[in-house]
């Protein structure tokens, strides 16, 4: 596992943010779809896949050992206090099936999409609030500094999306 310091560390929060804040927007998103009438299928879509894309991002950072270039929770382990801090509310499952599934959905075109039967969106839903869980729980154990960096390049993706009503 490649190792980072502190400093790199750091650099990986507006990152960090970027999937964290859009897994949940996505999620909510969801939530207020039918809202956009008969465009409601193509806004569901576009928001589901967006939401899965994310989700199959963070359950490599946070239940998956890094390989090569990723970065993971336990690079975070060097900061002072988070390995004290960081109690993660649950594991998922059937993880190497849940991601398999997740790569040939996302990123593949192969003969599974017709031959195989696909998981329905419940068969992820049921992992959401375990992701959500594990945001909250690296937000807490993260050092205030850190805590404080992220918390604020969050903010700004809030805030953008404010000004698009």
């Amino acid at each position: 596992m490649k190792t980072y310091d502190a400093s790199d560390l750091r650099k990986s929060l507006p990152h960090l943010a970027f999937e964290f804040y859009h897994f949940g927007a996505y999620r909510n998103l969801l939530n207020v779809a039918s809202r956009f009438g008969a465009c409601r299928s193509v806004v569901d879509q576009a928001a589901r896949y967006a939401l899965l894309l994310h989700f199959r991002i963070l359950i490599d950072f946070f239940f998956r050992s890094p390989k090569d270039d990723d970065v993971a929770v336990p690079h975070f382990l060097v900061l002072g206090g988070f390995a004290d801090k960081y109690r993660p509310p649950e594991k998922i499952r059937n993880i190497e099936e849940l991601r398999g599934h997740l790569n040939k959905l996302l990123a593949h075109f192969t003969e599974r999409r017709w031959k195989d039967p696909r998981p329905d969106m419940s068969y992820y839903d049921r992992h959401f609030d375990a992701v959500e869980g594990c945001i909250a729980a690296f937000v807490r154990a993260l050092p205030p500094d850190f805590n404080e960096d992220l918390i604020k390049a969050i903010e700004r993706y809030r805030k953008r999306d404010e000004l698009c009503g």
